[in-house]
């Protein structure tokens, strides 16, 4: 899986990379599976799906017509990033519907994987995952093994 997280910058800042340098690695990868017909998951934040929709919408239009030829899965998440353990449970589920909605407005479609921001895991957030219409998580399954049995 790739993982696009969030951006709320644009160009213009020179000590950081804007949107254009993030657009053109999101496309290329795009390009780069298409052309040797290698399905991935990639995972895009909100807030980047946003930013792509006001500064690069030729992206989203790629990164669209390759989840409809099956191509690639687009994986959801939290829309901010946040560390989802630490928010009440109804704040956990709006930001996880949140990005759903997102997508479905920019890239038609509503994933049904998600990634969990930060790595964090808590058992809770199963069956909020679930509420916000989630069917599957990418979890780092380290997180999953007690530290004495690592």
């Amino acid at each position: 899986m790739h993982h696009a997280n969030q951006l709320l910058i644009t160009d213009g800042y020179a000590d950081r990379d804007g949107i254009t340098p993030v657009a053109d690695a999101v496309a290329d990868l795009v390009r780069l599976h298409d052309r040797h017909s290698v399905p991935c998951s990639l995972h895009l934040s909100g807030t980047l799906v946003e930013a792509l929709a006001w500064h690069r919408p030729d992206v989203l239009d790629l990164v669209r017509a390759e989840a409809t030829n099956g191509l690639l899965e687009l994986v959801g998440g939290a829309y901010g990033e946040p560390v989802l353990p630490l928010l009440t449970d109804t704040a956990v589920v709006r930001h996880l519907r949140l990005t759903a909605e997102v997508m479905l407005r920019h890239l038609s479609t509503s994933p049904a994987s998600a990634w969990v921001p930060e790595r964090v895991w808590h058992p809770r957030l199963g069956p909020l995952l679930r509420a916000a219409g989630y069917e599957r998580i990418a979890l780092d399954d380290r997180l999953l093994v007690a530290p004495q049995d690592r």
